[in-house]
This record gives structure tokens, sequence and C-alpha cells, in this order.
């Protein structure tokens, strides 16, 4: 059996990861052919590319835009893209869906939105992104002080750490406030990162240089030298820094999480996580064993709140507790390794591949429809051209949506 795989540059350091990973372990276990689009890829080298293989993994759910034409097995990843705008992009582009094509998503939050605004034909799966075990590892010793010397961070402080970016849906102002009510003064919070302008998808757009502002002002107000700003770090930095860290911290707002990469990494390097319970992330995060998961809520007017108080006990007590920060350090390690590293990638796509359908091509009419409620609004959002402020004009919409995603638990 040969394997075509589609993938693509995308704006994501995870996702870019991901892809790379994939590839690499894929290419271990079967023949493979890789096809890296670009923006001018056409849809004549991805045809052919479907001529020359048996099935093909479509990492790049971007792709589905095209018309292959040919109706051979095909594995879509639907990515976060893919997920945002009320899951309007499978509307888009569902006549590009062929009868033998399956559907995996990072998280059981996904698929089961999914399900919840969509009648399909196709067979779905849930595959969790995995990191390459081997590039995340423990450095010596005698490197933790050259690293930290580095970007100036403390070698005698714990280091409680975030990664990803710097945006309003990251909420780096609550995590910055949380930070300033932990009692250790023994700790510094690193944040590695960058800023950047990006689509609240439903809600429109925001400017990062307006919201790096409001960063950059309550650390001056605060004056608050414990806290770390690092911009633009390199990868193999980022790994050796988050290896010597006590605590990887996200108090994301964001309630399309529907995965989180960058907890994985700091897991399987024994850091435990602590973060809101958003998605996927609560997929990931095992509550009190290999992290603590900050309720969340949707308030009235669906505005998502974070509950920190009980975090900032936990994280408090286990900076205290050398004994139940060993455990929970090894829990994150073991979990980690058992459910999102290669092997278990591997042993969840053996079984895709396995069960991909067989025998006459069918029709692509229909695989994918959305439930008459949902259609509705998709055909308004894009009549009007307002796609990016489904929810803001469909607040009904976003409350059956996101009930999934928030806490069913009150705030404490």
């Amino acid at each position: 059996m040969k394997i075509g795989i589609i993938t693509s540059g995308y704006n994501y350091i995870s996702l870019n990861e991901f892809a790379k990973n994939a590839v690499k372990f894929l290419g271990r276990h079967y023949n493979i052919e890789h096809l890296r689009t670009k923006d001018n890829t056409n849809s004549a080298q991805i045809q052919n590319l479907y001529r020359r293989c048996d099935v093909v993994v479509n990492l790049s759910s971007r792709i589905i835009r095209y018309d292959r034409r040919i109706n051979k097995p095909t594995v879509i990843f639907a990515h976060a893209w893919m997920d945002h705008g009320a899951g309007i992009n499978f509307y888009l582009y569902g006549k590009n869906f062929y009868s033998r094509d399956v559907i995996v998503f990072a998280s059981r939050g996904s698929l089961d939105k999914f399900h919840k605004v969509y009648k399909t034909k196709l067979m779905t799966y849930v595959a969790p992104y995995f990191i390459d075990k081997s590039k995340f590892f423990i450095p010596k010793h005698c490197e933790d002080r050259k690293i930290l010397d580095k970007y100036n961070i403390p070698i005698d402080k714990d280091i409680l750490i975030y990664a990803g970016r710097f945006s309003e849906e990251k909420n780096i102002e609550g995590l910055i406030r949380l930070f300033n009510q932990i009692n250790s003064k023994k700790c510094c919070l690193v944040l590695l990162g960058g800023f950047k302008n990006y689509k609240t998808y439903g809600f429109g757009y925001k400017n990062s240089e307006v919201y790096k502002k409001r960063v950059l002002n309550l650390l001056g107000k605060k004056k608050n030298n414990q806290v770390i700003v690092i911009e633009n770090i390199k990868r193999t930095d980022l790994i050796k820094i988050l290896s010597l860290s006590k605590l990887f911290i996200t108090t994301t707002l964001c309630f399309e999480e529907n995965f989180g990469l960058a907890v994985v990494e700091a897991m399987s390097l024994g850091v435990p996580v602590v973060c809101s319970s958003w998605g996927g992330l609560k997929e990931i995060v095992e509550h009190n064993k290999t992290g603590f998961l900050m309720k969340t809520t949707l308030d009235s007017t669906f505005v998502p709140k974070i509950g920190y108080s009980p975090a900032i006990k936990f994280i408090n007590s286990l900076l205290d507790d050398e004994k139940k920060y060993r455990i929970i350090s090894l829990n994150a390690k073991k979990r980690a390794e058992k459910f999102f590293t290669e092997g278990a990638f591997m042993d969840k796509m053996e079984v895709i591949i396995k069960n991909l359908k067989n025998g006459e091509s069918g029709s692509n009419k229909e695989l994918i429809r959305p439930r008459e409620y949902f259609s509705k609004i998709y055909q308004r959002s894009l009549r009007l051209n307002r796609v990016d402020r489904i929810y803001l004009d469909n607040p009904k919409l976003f409350k059956i949506l996101y009930s999934y995603y928030s806490s069913k638990n009150k705030m404490i």
C-alpha cells in the first residue's frame, strides 16, 4: 500500500510540529509520497498524487477547498480552522468530500460539536495531536545556568511558564494577575511567544499592538520584575527552558481550544499543568492528578470567565509540598507518554487505515449536511458577508454549540 500525505505551511507552530512528526512516523510504517502544498498549488498536482497512491492522508484540511475528482480513501484531519465560525467550513466545502473519506478530529469535544451541527454518512474518529518524544529531554545540570543566563531568567527561582501566542483570547493579562496572587516569592513567571494579529471567529478582528500595550502597561504599573517576556525564541531553547520549569500555566479564554499541544509538551517533561478547562484541554489534563483544571463558564452574554481562586490555592500548595509535586509530575509524564506520543498516534492511524472503505466510488452528494437550524444561519451569514460575526448575530447558536465547552460546575 502506498500512502500519499498532504501538508502545508501553517501559521501555528503546533500544527507545523504535528504535521512534521506525522510525516516522519507514517514514513517509518508505510511507503509514502509527501506533497507539501504552497499558495500556488493547483488541483492537477493533488490529482496526480491521488493517481499514484492507494490512500491519502490529508494533514492540511484547507486542501478540501480543491475538488480532487478522484474518490480514493482519504483521511482528512479537521484542524481548528474547520471548527471555527460554528463549523461553517464543512458547509462551504462539503461538496469536495467523497464517500470513502473519513474525518479525524483532535478531541472528543470537536467531534461532538461536529455531530451536533451535521448529519454525515462519513466515518469519524478522534486522534489527538502528538509529540516526538525524542525531542523532549531533560538537559544536563551543567546546561541549566547557560540557558537561563542567556534569557536573564533567575536560576534560584521556580519557573512558572506559558508558551504560545500573546493575544487577547489567550488572556495574558489574567495570567499575570493570577501570578501576582501566588504566595511564594521564590518563583518567576516566564512568558514565551509573540504578539500577533488574529481573528476571533464569530467575534471579529483583534489588533495585537493594542493588546501588547495593555499587557506592557500592566507589567509597568505592577513594577513586577518577576515576570519575564521572551518573544520569538528558538524552539530548541524553548524546550530547554520548559524542561527546567516548575509549572506550565495557561489561562486561555478561547472556548474554541480544540487541543493544546504546548500542554502535552510540558507534561512530557514532567511539568504539571494548570489550565482553563475549555474543549480539548480537559481531555489532556486530569484534574488534581496531572495538574489542575480551572473551572470555566459562559455568563449570560456568553462572555467566557475563569475561576482563578482554586487554582491559586492549588499552585501555592504544590509549591510548598515537594512530595505532592513529584507525584503529579510523574503522573503528567506518564499520561503524555501513554496517550500523546507517536505510539498512540500510530495505533490510531493503523485502525483508521484498516477500516477505510473499499469498493465502488459512490456519490459525493450530501455526505455532510447541516441540520436545518444551522443551515439557515450559514446561508444568512454568507449572504450578508458576516461569517466573522456569526456568534454576535446569533447568540442562541453560540449557546447551543458551547454549552459542552463550559464546565458544568459553578466557579468557586
